[in-house]
């Protein structure tokens, strides 16, 4: 038992290094240039492209929410239009209220932000360090 213990314990003691190496691996494999030799430029263009991919990601989400939301998705319900509407909005709320819909345009636009306060505060330490940006 002390045997697993101590693996845990070096899970635990190691963790931020370890993943902390493998993802600059991966980033110096998709780049193909060191860490070491990375400009302000270099790192800008990382938190572009995940800004990118968060993007694609969540607009994705957010369409396959919307399907759930279509008239073609109200099923089994009965009457006209505006009856069918009123009804599986008392079943299933608004789009605009659905609380996973919401989630998905917070979770956006907390990440689109968090990436442009990055590059912000790079591209000053680089003005700063009098480095065009």
């Amino acid at each position: 038992m002390q045997k697993i213990r101590d693996v845990f314990r070096d899970f635990h003691a190691h963790y931020y290094t370890w993943t902390r190496n493998w993802a600059a691996d991966i980033l110096e494999k998709e780049t193909g240039k060191k860490i070491s030799n990375w400009t302000v430029e270099d790192v800008c263009d990382v938190v572009n492209k995940r800004k990118e991919s968060v993007t694609e990601l969540d607009k994705m989400l957010y369409e396959d929410a919307e399907k759930e939301f279509t008239l073609i998705s109200q099923t089994g319900i009965d009457g006209d239009k505006n009856t069918r509407t009123l009804d599986f909005e008392q079943v299933r709320g608004k789009f605009e209220e659905n609380p996973q819909v919401k989630s998905i345009q917070e979770h956006l636009k907390k990440k689109n932000a968090l990436g442009d306060r990055i590059i912000g505060k790079l591209m000053k330490l680089s003005t700063f360090a009098g480095k065009p940006a």
